[in-house]
This record gives C-alpha cells, structure tokens and sequence, in this order.
C-alpha cells in the first residue's frame, strides 16, 4: 500500500487579514470544524495596541487533496 504522502498532494496556504480578534477568533474555530483537513503551521499578529483597533494576522497551513 501507498503511505498518506503518496495518496495525498499537500497544499501550502497563506492568509494575511486585518480585523478584531473576535472575527479572527471566530474564523479559526469556523476552520477547526470544517470537514477539510487543514494545518496551521505558523501564525503571527500585530496590533496597534489600541482598545478596538484592528489586528493584522498572518496564517501558513498545510491542506491535503488527491492527487
């Protein structure tokens, strides 16, 4: 039998979004029940530092599909 890297092509993401942290919060839960599998392999932000301002995000993930 074939091992998971050969059935499966792996694809890299990278998101960069701007928003509260509530949305961004939300979002990854969204993406944590979704029926795809999905990696998050790295995840950084930056803030301003101000009560309400937005936050920048940037995520790299991993997915998988059948070649």
């Amino acid at each position: 039998t074939r091992s998971a890297t050969e059935r499966y092509a792996e694809i890299q993401l990278k998101l960069v979004v701007s928003g509260p942290y509530e949305r961004f919060r939300s979002f990854l839960q969204n993406l944590e029940k979704s029926l795809r599998i999905v990696d998050v392999t790295s995840l950084s932000f930056t803030s301003s530092g101000q009560a309400g301002s937005s936050v920048d995000f940037t995520i790299e993930a991993k997915s998988y599909q059948q070649p």
